[in-house]
């Protein structure tokens, strides 16, 4: 093989070595961002049912003092 090819052979080598590394990385961090998001989702379905909670409370609450 010439120089010239092997040359092209190894900056592909290289190049597809550093694709393939930005790939595990995005891969990675897409997961963490699902892991993320899906605490989010939770934490916020939790708020969503203490607020409801807190306003049948304070209707309820409201409803006994004024009787």
């Amino acid at each position: 093989m010439s120089v010239a090819w092997n040359l092209l052979l190894g900056g592909l080598a290289a190049s597809a070595l550093v694709s393939l590394s930005l790939l595990v990385r995005l891969l990675t961090r897409s997961e963490q961002l699902r892991r993320t998001n899906r605490v989010l989702s939770e934490r916020n379905q939790a708020l969503e049912a203490a607020a409801q909670a807190k306003t049948r409370f304070v209707a309820s609450l409201s409803h006994e003092l004024r009787n």
